[in-house]
């Protein structure tokens, strides 16, 4: 029963939206053709005829009345007018800061004619004075990006065996420029230089070597 029941739902939703189902004595179902015929009234001058069934009437399109299509031009019109202006006004803002900076002190630098001074502790790449090196390797172990090798040899100075540098190299091209190996050198063999040209086509170029 409830299948049939179920059936009939959907079946008077495909045929008519509005159509009610009701539960005779009886137990048939079905649709009131009382409360069809109160909702569609005006489909008795047309017999035959199924509202629910045709398709609605079409759009008429829209229709703009003098009027309001003028307003419409009218506001376009404005806002080009608007952006004229204010293009106008950022052109002739940029043109008066570029007059005012004129007249001012030159502050460009005619690059590599002219070069500028650097403040003391300005930090550019990284040197060694092998006279001063140990090589007790502080520098190589605290440096993060491996940029320090060193082949170290021992000879006797004063009867005595001392630690030197055989080849002390220096890659560039891996140096963070962060200063811990000077920091840390005992002897104040590695220090920070000014020297920023160091531009090269080769990897090679990039290491510097001291022996």
């Amino acid at each position: 029963l409830w299948r049939l029941e179920a059936a009939t739902r959907i079946h008077s939703r495909l045929v008519h939206p509005l159509a009610i189902v009701v539960h005779t004595k009886g137990g048939d179902y079905g649709f009131d053709p009382d409360v069809v015929k109160s909702e569609h009234s005006e489909s008795e001058d047309r017999p035959g005829s199924c509202p629910w069934l045709e398709s609605p009437p079409a759009r008429r399109p829209l229709q703009l009345s003098p009027d309001r299509g003028i307003d419409a031009r009218m506001k376009k019109l404005t806002n080009a007018i608007l952006q004229m202006l204010l293009t106008l006004w950022s052109v002739l803002k940029s043109l008066w800061i570029t007059f005012l900076y004129f007249w001012r002190k030159k502050v460009t630098v005619q690059y590599p004619e002219e070069k500028r001074e650097h403040p003391p502790r300005y930090r550019a790449s990284v040197d060694v004075d092998v006279s001063k090196c140990i090589a007790c390797g502080i520098c190589q172990r605290v440096c993060p990006s491996d940029v320090i090798e060193i082949e170290v040899w021992k000879i006797k100075e004063d009867d005595k065996e001392v630690r030197k540098p055989r080849n002390f190299n220096l890659n560039l091209g891996r140096c963070m420029v962060c200063g811990l190996c000077a920091e840390y050198c005992p002897t104040g063999a590695i220090r920070m230089t000014q020297e920023y040209e160091l531009a090269s086509y080769e990897r090679e170029g990039l290491i510097r070597r001291r022996a």
